[in-house]
């Protein structure tokens, strides 16, 4: 593609815009030469595995969702890391898994590896990272997640904040 010469935005503007959005999808999008795809967010985000104390991982149930949780803490610093996968909701699987991590931020969300918008919840270890869910749903204008999703992923990250609450970190 090329920018319109007239266009208010130049190249590494559009390279930022894009990121967010194609960062983790499988398929191979290319910008000037750069690869802005094919990242995986679990590498980015969790430390390394000799870094964690790995805890075993339970099957958590909250109304009418279910999930594997395994929570992890950082060897260094005790941070708190969860994993939310398997998940269900009446029984019907839901493609996907959150990525939390204390005190990360932003907790983006992701359709499919396709970025959406960041997902604002609420909670007391302030979990950031990605929610990437295939029933997340954008709002009309594509702006934010809709409010049905938003419920859902808030869910989601009380499973994982009561089972960070109740594993003792080992000395």
């Amino acid at each position: 593609m090329t920018l319109d010469e007239r266009s208010k935005i130049n190249g590494q503007e559009a390279i930022r815009y894009l990121e967010q959005y194609i960062k983790y999808i499988p398929v191979k999008v290319m910008v000037n030469g750069l690869t802005l795809s094919c990242n995986n967010y679990r590498n980015e985000l969790l430390p390394k595995k000799e870094e964690l104390y790995v805890c075993t991982p339970r099957q958590v149930t909250l109304g009418d969702l279910k999930a594997k949780v395994e929570v992890m803490f950082d060897r260094r610093t005790s941070r708190a890391n969860a994993l939310v996968t398997e998940i269900t909701k009446q029984d019907e699987k839901i493609e996907g898994e959150l990525v939390l991590i204390q005190n990360y931020g932003v907790l983006m969300g992701l359709k499919n590896h396709f970025g959406l918008a960041p997902v604002p919840i609420n909670g007391v270890y302030r979990f950031g990272g990605i929610a990437n869910l295939s029933t997340l749903t954008p709002t009309a204008g594509r702006e934010a997640i809709s409010r049905e999703s938003i419920n859902q992923v808030q869910k989601l990250i009380q499973m994982a904040e009561c089972e960070v609450f109740s594993t003792n970190i080992p000395n």
